[in-house]
């Protein structure tokens, strides 16, 4: 794995499977997963998901939304937006892990 690849990749715990351990979906995958939505594991084909309570992650997010009604310029609306979404992804990717289901 070269260096640019090393510091792309997100805390490899999170995206493991809890059945065999290996690493179960892509980040991209796993942005998309939710308490209802389960995929199967690239390895050994169970499903897995993310718990119930993921849905903290929305919290920087919905905030952003909130925090732009407080400011008049568009550009600033935008980056209130952007580092809600982002810690919203960075949050979802290191902190939530994968579940059984």
């Amino acid at each position: 794995m070269d260096t640019i690849e090393r510091s792309m990749t997100i805390d490899r715990r999170a995206n493991r499977c809890p059945h065999c351990h290996k690493i179960a979906v892509r980040w991209e995958q796993k942005m998309f997963l939710g308490p209802g939505r389960a995929v199967s594991c690239e390895y050994c084909r169970q499903k897995v998901g993310v718990p119930l309570w993921s849905v903290i992650a929305l919290v920087p997010f919905l905030g952003s939304i909130v925090a732009t009604l407080a400011f008049q310029d568009i550009y600033v609306k935008g980056l209130v937006f952007c580092v809600g979404a982002t810690a919203m992804c960075w949050i979802h990717l290191k902190y939530v892990p994968l579940i059984k289901k």
